[in-house]
């Protein structure tokens, strides 16, 4: 498929479907292989029988939008994303797209993704060699969007959020990104580097996860960031549970006592 093999794409998927006759790989790559080749009728069959097997199977459904582009089709796709984080469906697909060598397909997936910084950093990334203009855009997207809630995990985002980095440096998003990221991987010095590293942003939930990070090795730069949290929003109670939570673990009984009231 990356040599653009369609014909070899086909045939071995073929292959992979007389060993085992219920592979959705080989089902997905044979639908995609014949929808390239230009069979629209065979590949609209394939992802017919992709979904006798596996109902919920999203790619399928947005190969159908492939085949027709009519917006109905593409309805019907993004009905069926009913889960609560729609956003990682989207990010999921485009991947298998992009790792096949379908920028193109990966791309037009991820714009009709829900908003969501992760979405717009890998649309900036994939983007930033063909259309650098809208890379651009799509990167200064992403980094306006709020962080709440935002906790990358995949490690094939490691170079794109990395790109970002170098790209505006001067955002602290980026680089929270990366270090949520390098810290799910259980690097820990890179991801010192990087959130130790960023400016000092109005988002409460920076300094908390900060605080965690360095609350054995820093305990003081810990109890400061909990005390910038509490300053940033003090009408979230979680943010006093936290500090209080810290001054009691450090046997600061006076002081907690004294942050309660």
């Amino acid at each position: 498929m990356l040599e653009k093999r369609y014909d070899l794409a086909e045939e071995y998927s073929r292959r992979a479907l007389k060993y085992n006759a219920y592979n959705i790989n080989a089902y997905q790559a044979l639908s995609i292989a014949l929808r390239k080749a230009g069979d629209t009728k065979q590949a609209s069959d394939i992802n017919n029988r992709i979904l006798e097997l596996e109902p919920l199977n999203h790619l399928s459904r947005y190969e159908s939008y492939q085949l027709t582009q009519k917006k109905q089709e593409l309805e019907r796709f993004q009905s069926f994303i009913r889960n609560e984080l729609p956003h990682e469906n989207y990010l999921e697909m485009s991947l298998y797209y992009y790792n096949l060598g379908l920028n193109p397909e990966a791309v037009q997936l991820l714009e009709h993704a829900p908003e969501y910084p992760s979405i717009y950093y890998w649309l900036a990334y994939i983007l930033k060699d063909d259309a650098p203009q809208k890379s651009r855009s799509w990167l200064q997207k992403a980094n306006s969007l709020s962080p709440t809630m935002v906790f990358p995990f995949r490690e094939e985002s490691i170079p794109v959020f990395k790109w970002a980095v170098s790209k505006t440096p001067e955002n602290w998003k980026a680089k929270y990104y990366l270090a949520l990221l390098y810290w799910s991987k259980g690097r820990i010095r890179e991801t010192g580097k990087l959130i130790n590293d960023c400016e000092e942003p109005d988002f409460a939930t920076f300094y908390i996860i900060r605080a965690y990070f360095n609350k054995e090795n820093n305990p003081e730069k810990a109890l400061a960031d909990l005390q910038k949290a509490v300053t940033v929003n003090s009408s979230d109670w979680h943010n006093w549970y936290r500090l209080i939570e810290f001054l009691n673990n450090r046997k600061l009984v006076d002081k907690a006592l004294y942050t309660a009231k």
